[in-house]
């Protein structure tokens, strides 16, 4: 997975995009979406960064007693700089 951040400042600073993996039916014993991956990168003034990070297999499953278990469908991934704060939303099928 990639993502392009541009710095429209004036000075350099650091970016850290989010991404959030929500699966395509929810429980009470599963979270809504759960962190699968980040990347970060120092980006000059003015300067556009291509931000990488991998979806891991274990991103698409989910602890029962009878231990992992994938989840198959259209999982939600949610870009942002935080939680709460998203600037893309894709489906990604599994």
């Amino acid at each position: 997975m990639s993502v392009d951040v541009t710095n429209t400042s004036d000075v350099a600073g650091t970016c850290v995009v989010q991404g959030y993996l929500a699966p395509p039916t929810t429980s009470a014993d599963r979270p809504d979406r759960v962190l699968a991956g980040f990347a970060s990168a120092s980006i000059a003034a003015g300067s556009t960064a291509t931000l990488r990070f991998t979806l891991a297999d274990r991103s698409f499953q989910r602890w029962t007693d009878a231990g992992w278990v994938s989840t198959e469908g259209a999982h939600t991934l949610l870009l942002g700089t935080s939680s709460r704060s998203f600037f893309a939303e894709l489906t990604v099928n599994r």
